[in-house]
């Protein structure tokens, strides 16, 4: 049974901030620029300080999402257009959106990046919830105003269920470089590359914890360790295959 972990999120002011939520062992923390964020008036990060806290994040395998969450004007919405621009470029994992206009200008700029829609959007019901899943959010935060039992009843969107258990991309790599067989820890981290020891280590006792791999320690010494795909690792096989197959889609196109 997949055990639901919850995400440790972080408001950060600034990057010194960011980096020591992200030191401490945030799983995401979520940053506000000059504009378009309900926040405008407070310390906020400049565009070049989000693109070396973006970076620093991603290099201890933790996310980072932008606010662009005010309710806009007319005169918002040409500027939201060069601000999804620019965001573009430094690939944050996540844009936290309110406004419906906002929303739609985010999809078509930069469709690549989550968009998840604030609490300042007053989500209380179900049927909110199923709208904005099929605008293509992948996560609605609920309004504060709703009990805990109210949270229970609404719907859980299955892809965030899916980019739950594999969102990261250091998950699906792995899934990937499973694929074929078992493979020890040494081996797993020469193919995947790019990864640190502890972003690759925090990665596989998730995947562990979720039951999409499963880890034999012999009793050697030193104890030798090796990995493989769980019964529902295996049946992720298809969505692997589907990222592949898109992928080789999509660079025969723009090549």
């Amino acid at each position: 049974m997949m055990k639901r972990h919850p995400e440790l999120l972080i408001p950060a002011s600034s990057l010194e901030v960011l980096k020591i939520a992200v030191v401490f062992g945030a799983d995401a923390v979520y940053i506000g620029g000059g504009a378009f964020g309900l926040r405008a008036k407070a310390k906020n990060f400049s565009m070049e300080d989000m693109r070396e806290g973006i970076a620093f994040a991603h290099e201890h395998g933790v996310k980072v999402y932008v606010t662009a969450n005010i309710l806009a004007h007319n005169k918002d919405l040409p500027q939201a257009r060069e601000y999804f621009q620019e965001l573009k470029e430094i690939k944050p994992d996540a844009l936290i959106i309110s406004d419906p206009g906002i929303y739609m200008i985010a999809q078509e700029i930069c469709p690549e990046i989550e968009r998840h829609i604030s609490t300042q959007a007053n989500n209380t019901n179900y049927g909110t919830y199923n709208f904005w899943y099929r605008q293509g959010a992948s996560r609605v935060v609920s309004a504060r105003e709703l009990s805990m039992q109210e949270i229970k009843e609404l719907p859980a969107c299955p892809v965030e269920t899916t980019l739950m258990l594999i969102g990261d991309k250091w998950k699906v790599l792995i899934l990937r470089d499973l694929m074929p067989g078992t493979k020890r820890f040494g081996e797993l981290k020469k193919s995947i590359g790019n990864v640190s020891q502890k972003v690759l280590t925090a990665q596989l006792r998730d995947m562990e914890a979720n039951g999409l791999i499963s880890r034999k320690v012999y009793a050697e010494v030193p104890p030798r360790v090796e990995y493989s795909l769980s019964e529902l690792g295996e049946s992720m096989r298809p969505v692997i295959k589907a990222m592949e197959q898109w992928g080789i889609d999509y660079k025969t196109q723009n090549s």
